[in-house]
């Protein structure tokens, strides 16, 4: 390691010599916000490393964490000589950072500081020929969004807003500060009603899938739940995905997933498919 070495708290924009270093590799490092808090690690006066320290206004309760290292100068324990400074400058004890599956540098890096893996979100793209061919047969009715009132609306949208308290519980929970209405200002936008479904039963939401438009070809699924947990309704909650599915292909070409591996709901509709993707997008933790 060189001696020469100096960290500096970064409040500009990036320069040529900050967006040269982030284009010699992948990197996880967010766009320039006065927001973060972005440091600098120099030897003999060069940049080799940034480093990024952010909050989320919706999961405040760790704090975000991205480290970017020059390629070249990786495995001189530099990377760990910045997340040190950066440590001892957070706000929170708690930290957070992700990244994909397949860079195995980042991965390195992550355990040696410390961190674990809390979460893989599996985010595959799907064709109808993709699907078991399972041919299900039940009376369950598909009800379009379109076709609820808006008291039943807000069912919904308070029945996600605790499945998504829960399912991020354990890993950076939803702010204490945000209320069911200030929830679904976030998930409305964007949100194609005519191709998200529910099931009611007297008034009561068993199953819902929220769908998001990316193009005339692709649809998202952005929001999947289910309330019956027991064996018989989880069989009745596969067949209100798969028929979903099937009526979702008839207009789309392409299907978008989001599968957190820690969101028992959605690895069920990961099931529904017989092309398996392993690629992944890790979280890792830090207490």
């Amino acid at each position: 390691m060189d001696n020469n070495i100096t960290i500096k708290e970064w409040k500009c924009e990036f320069n040529k010599d900050i967006t040269n270093l982030l284009s010699t590799d992948i990197h996880y490092i967010p766009s320039y916000s006065m927001k973060n808090n972005y440091f600098l690690i120099y030897t003999t006066n060069k940049i080799i490393g940034i480093g990024a320290l952010w909050m989320n206004a919706i999961h405040p309760y760790r704090e975000y964490i991205s480290i970017f290292i020059s390629p070249t100068n990786r495995r001189k324990s530099y990377g760990k000589l910045l997340f040190e400074y950066m440590k001892s400058k957070c706000t929170l004890n708690n930290l957070q950072t992700a990244f994909d599956s397949q860079n195995e540098s980042a991965t390195h890096f992550a355990t040696s500081c410390g961190f674990h893996l809390a979460r893989k979100c599996y985010i595959p793209i799907f064709k109808k020929e993709d699907m078991k061919e399972l041919y299900f047969v039940t009376d369950t009715v598909l009800i379009p969004m379109t076709e609820l009132n808006p008291l039943q609306k807000n069912t919904v949208y308070e029945t996600l807003y605790q499945d998504y308290m829960r399912k991020h519980k354990l890993i950076n929970p939803l702010s204490k500060s945000i209320t069911v209405d200030n929830f679904k200002s976030y998930i409305i936008d964007d949100l194609s009603e005519t191709d998200s479904y529910v099931t009611v039963n007297e008034d009561h939401i068993c199953s819902y899938l929220l769908s998001y438009e990316v193009d005339n070809h692709t649809i998202s699924v952005g929001y999947i739940g289910n309330s019956t947990k027991d064996e018989s309704g989880i069989l009745l909650y596969q067949k209100f995905l798969y028929n979903i599915l099937d009526n979702l292909y008839k207009k789309y070409t392409y299907l978008e997933l989001e599968i957190d591996d820690c969101d028992d709901d959605a690895m069920l509709l990961r099931e529904l498919f017989t092309k398996q993707v392993h690629d992944s997008w890790d979280t890792y933790i830090k207490n």
